[in-house]
């Protein structure tokens, strides 16, 4: 397969399912009003060290507390990641004072998960303390499932015939059998993280299936094995 027919085999991105937009003040200040109109139950902004520094965090601080908001700043240590840890993020928490319980059940659910794998699980219940509702984590779960296996490594896709699909599934979809490898296996990844398209099936050449693995920093496939 070429670059293009790859990309073929791709939807577009869907705006609709993206839950965590870039950051802007514009986006932030419309979601800083619809906390205090009592239509989200918080909004966490999280932010580097240096940008904790910036004006931006003052006039956020200030817009919240005209809105009648308790504003929480809290400094998270980095997450493990491989032999080291990832730079500390500041987060910025707005909530209704009657929705404050919020912020401590937040932080205790993301360090229960700061050392420890995230899952869709987590995701979902992260989404609800945020104040979205279960009909909306749902289907952003479902889009993200879509996208990637798992939340850990890079979603790979494996292009293989019938056969070796066959003998990865008598392995229980842990590995590919070096038996059935006749010739070179290609293998790629969307750059994008872009879902396949629903008809998939019917852009694939005859014969020929369409695999994804998530594969680790260490080169390892994840648990979720081969689908």
């Amino acid at each position: 397969m070429n670059a293009a027919e790859r990309l073929s085999l791709f939807d577009k991105a869907d705006q609709s399912e993206v839950r965590n937009l870039p950051w802007s003040p514009k986006g932030i200040f419309a979601e800083l009003k619809a906390v205090a109109d009592n239509r989200k139950g918080m909004s966490m902004v999280l932010m580097s060290d240096d940008e904790a520094q910036g004006k931006e965090r003052v006039q956020l601080i200030r817009k919240a507390s005209d809105m009648g908001l308790l504003v929480s700043v809290h400094k998270a240590r980095g997450r493990t990641q491989g032999s080291g840890r990832q730079p500390a993020e500041v987060r910025l928490f707005f909530v209704l004072p009657g929705e404050s319980w919020r912020i401590p059940a937040y932080l205790s659910m993301k360090r229960a998960f700061r050392d420890y794998d995230w899952s869709d699980g987590a995701e979902f219940l992260e989404g609800l303390l945020l104040g979205y509702d279960e009909e909306q984590m749902t289907s952003w779960v479902s889009a993200r499932s879509r996208r990637r296996i798992g939340w850990q490594g890079l979603t790979c896709y494996f292009v293989m015939s019938r056969t070796q699909r066959a003998a990865t599934k008598r392995l229980a979809n842990r590995c590919i059998d070096p038996s059935s490898i006749t010739k070179d296996i290609e293998v790629f990844y969307c750059v994008d993280n872009l879902p396949l398209k629903e008809s998939i099936r019917g852009l694939l050449p005859e014969g020929i299936c369409l695999c994804r693995a998530s594969i680790r920093a260490s080169g390892v496939i994840s648990e979720s094995g081969f689908q």
